[in-house]
């Protein structure tokens, strides 16, 4: 038991998982928790709806991961993101406490997919591409949140087939901000070439057990919850339309990011769909009577298309714009691609001026340990989004 648990610290990051839950046990897990919720009152709030949480998903369709004996840094990724035809390339820089900064060559940078809340700047990143169709040849030339020039240069043969096992982990990358599953679909680790400096000062690569040098090139998937502050009221489209205005942070807090989004409100008798689009991300929330059911995210994908990534609950959640007696319990399965990554429980209750909500995840284990608490408000007219962290 002893040894398990030292190879689990030592090397447990690396290696993947299958299923969270498998097929049978997925329908198990939720038909528990299904307690119908006793209304107080009417609600307090002329909103249609209330956004309960952010979720977020992200797909990068080339993902560079490499881990360097660097003092201040504990792994860099390269990633690129698909946005319709085009794509694009931005670095990943995750410190030794797992605080990861993003910098890339984008007009507005704390604009762009303002639900995650990390950190992020702007600056150049120039990309050499001599890639083929079977191998990826990159250089990269950038200056990272400490100042220094950080030249990568790496090279590796492009994965084809697709992965069994597919569940892997967050290590500790942005768990002040996150709390999330990742699906890698696709993964190499042999062939791979990859040299980091930091001004002109070459670090040799970690390695796993003294052994196998961090280095792999990935196809992945994240889908999660996220830290929010956010202002939610009333507004109408440019056709007509009804919607929900979502403006990031709430008046004078600091926050990484910063934005202002509509999202649209389809009604079809008693369902309705909060839905909007994020850069490369789309969003539903669905819900029924004012109760959400329901989350999907598409990445890429057109609306339509099979969800990216998709939130399950075991019941919907009550209509936090009204009292309802004690705390009602619900339990839910985070799938990615079609795949059940996570799972856990929520918790809601009410109180005099919104509601409070419970995020508690099961597993794995790295999804176990980012547990969050959304808490929302009233003020006249708008709601108040905060979510947070909480202690495991």
């Amino acid at each position: 038991m002893a040894k398990r648990g030292w190879l689990e610290r030592t090397v447990g990051d690396y290696l993947p998982r299958g299923l969270a839950l498998g097929d049978r046990e997925q329908l198990r897990f939720l038909t528990g928790a299904r307690d119908p919720v006793r209304y107080l009152d009417t609600p307090r709030s002329a909103l249609p709806l209330w956004l309960p949480f952010q979720l977020f998903a992200l797909d990068y369709a080339e993902d560079i991961v490499l881990e360097t004996s660097h003092p201040a840094w504990s792994m860099h990724e390269l990633a690129r993101v698909e946005y319709g035809e085009e794509s694009f390339w931005i670095a990943k820089d995750s410190d030794a406490n797992g605080v990861q900064t993003v910098t890339a060559d984008l007009e507005a940078i704390e604009s762009w997919l303002p639900e995650i809340a990390v950190p992020r700047r702007r600056d150049e990143l120039r990309v050499d591409d001599r890639s083929s169709d079977t191998r990826l040849e990159l250089s990269f030339r950038y200056r990272n949140a400490l100042g220094e020039a950080v030249a990568v240069d790496f090279s590796s043969p492009r994965p084809r087939r697709l992965e069994r096992w597919r569940n892997g982990s967050t290590f500790d990358h942005s768990q002040q901000a996150v709390s999330a599953v990742i699906d890698i679909s696709r993964k190499q680790m042999t062939g791979i070439r990859g040299d980091v400096s930091y001004d002109g000062r070459c670090y040799p690569l970690r390695r796993v057990l003294g052994l196998v040098p961090v280095r792999a090139l990935l196809h992945q998937t994240q889908i999660g919850f996220v830290r929010a502050s956010a202002r939610i009221s009333p507004c109408t489209t440019d056709d007509g339309g009804d919607a929900l205005r979502i403006e990031r942070p709430i008046d004078g807090e600091s926050w990484p990011t910063r934005g202002r989004q509509e999202a649209l409100l389809s009604v079809d008798g008693r369902r309705t769909t909060l839905s909007w689009s994020s850069g490369p991300t789309s969003y539903a929330y669905e819900f029924v009577d004012a109760e959400l059911w329901r989350v999907r995210a598409f990445c890429v994908p057109p609306m339509g298309a099979a969800p990216s990534a998709e939130l399950r609950l075991s019941a919907p959640l009550p209509d936090l714009r009204r009292p309802f007696d004690g705390v009602v319990s619900r339990r839910f399965l985070l799938f990615v691609n079609g795949l059940c990554h996570g799972y856990g429980r929520m918790s809601a209750k009410a109180s005099d001026d919104g509601a409070e909500l419970a995020i508690t995840p099961i597993a794995p284990r790295w999804f176990q340990a980012r547990p969050m608490q959304s808490r929302l408000t009233v003020r006249g007219d708008r709601l108040e989004l905060r979510c947070e962290r909480t202690p495991c």
